[in-house]
């Protein structure tokens, strides 16, 4: 199994992961969380440092926005999937994204003033750089791959 065709497992069975790339490594890695609840943490103080993961984070982490911590139990950087991981995924059924958990969708006045107060930050020197976005809401057909999109 390719890691491109694990990522697609992955989407497929619900399965919690991540996956990036440093800036001078020419392959990805992809991390798995082996239970399908992801863990809120509301400041940094209170994120596990023994474990290893992603968090995923708000601009804005720590003032009542939630970040998330995907623990890292398997890990995979080449084509080499791991038998244990294999065993794992197969013996889950497909899963389904249900509506009440995708991210809510902001307004284009919430987001414009996210913007500014991002701007001003970077004006008093709080930041250097920032990435800032949104989440856009549409339906999509039952045959939409999401691997293959990834």
């Amino acid at each position: 199994m390719s890691r491109m065709q694990l990522l697609h497992t992955c989407l497929e069975k619900n399965v919690p992961f991540f996956s990036y790339r440093l800036p001078s490594a020419e392959n990805y890695v992809v991390g798995i969380q082996s239970v399908s609840d992801v863990e809120a943490v509301s400041c940094f103080d209170a994120l596990n440092l023994d474990c290893k993961g992603f968090v995923v984070a708000p601009f804005l982490f720590g003032s009542g926005e939630s970040a998330f911590f995907l623990k890292e139990d398997f890990r995979v950087e080449s084509d080499a999937v791991p038998e244990e991981l294999l065993v794992y995924l197969a013996s889950l059924p497909k899963g389904k994204v249900e509506e009440e958990t995708w991210p809510s969708a902001i307004t284009h006045d919430v987001y414009r003033e996210r913007v500014e107060q991002l701007i001003e930050s970077i004006r008093r020197g709080e930041a250097q750089k920032v990435v800032f976005s949104r989440n856009i809401l549409s339906p999509l057909d039952e045959s939409f791959d999401f691997g293959s999109v990834y």
